[in-house]
């Protein structure tokens, strides 16, 4: 028995949508889902610029010691905003290290260099340079000695500015064992890293807020 379906049950030519409720409703959840990731991927970017300046720093210290060693001669690592003596060595006697208040420990320097110190009849000499701290990482400070001295065998050594020859660079007997903070203040949930660098030259970095892990501080 042949049956009639009347046209309007089936129109291939009907389109169908979202009501205005339903795209109200959808762009409110996008929304929410937008900020509520917002402030993770805050924290993941701040924690990674924290680690950026700490494996930078981390990577100059190594660098110093193991020049110290291959040179035979004491190396300073010196925290500067003075970039100029990465072009010209004639800045190395007026190279000033980064700035810190009375009592105030912290260093904002954009630099770090390497230099070999003076000796009898060898004046100071430059080897490298690099950003300690970019940019996109102001925030971020490091509190420690604004220069260490590592001797021919790769330890930590005091160096009066004279001994030196850079600039106003002073390697304290105070700062040895060296300890460097990677900090920023500014972000309560900021994962803080910390360098410690033993008497006997040992560079390793820890994290200050762990406990009982391989990577705690001791």
């Amino acid at each position: 028995m042949l049956m009639l379906v009347p046209s309007y049950c089936h129109n291939p030519l009907k389109v169908s949508g979202l009501t205005l409720i339903e795209i109200m409703v959808t762009l409110a959840l996008v929304a929410s889902l937008g900020f509520a990731a917002m402030y993770p991927m805050q924290e993941w970017v701040n924690n990674n610029r924290i680690r950026s300046t700490a494996d930078i720093l981390h990577t100059g210290l190594q660098q110093a010691k193991v020049e110290a060693i291959r040179r035979s001669q004491t190396v300073v690592l010196a925290l500067t905003d003075d970039s100029s003596f990465a072009a010209a060595g004639a800045a190395i006697s007026t190279l000033k290290t980064a700035n810190q208040s009375a009592g105030d420990q912290r260093v904002h320097a954009r630099h770090w260099g390497l230099f070999t110190t003076q000796r009898v009849g060898s004046p100071a000499d430059y080897i490298d340079a690099g950003i300690a701290i970019d940019s996109s990482a102001m925030q971020v400070t490091i509190t420690g000695p604004k220069a260490i001295c590592f001797n021919s065998t790769g330890r930590l050594v005091a160096r009066t500015n004279a001994q030196i020859g850079v600039g106003d660079a002073i390697c304290e007997a105070t700062a040895i064992p060296a300890v460097y903070d990677i900090k920023m203040e500014s972000f309560s949930k900021a994962r803080n890293l910390r360098i410690l660098v033993s008497v006997g030259g040992h560079i390793r970095m820890c994290d200050p807020n762990k406990i009982n892990t391989l990577d705690a501080c001791p």
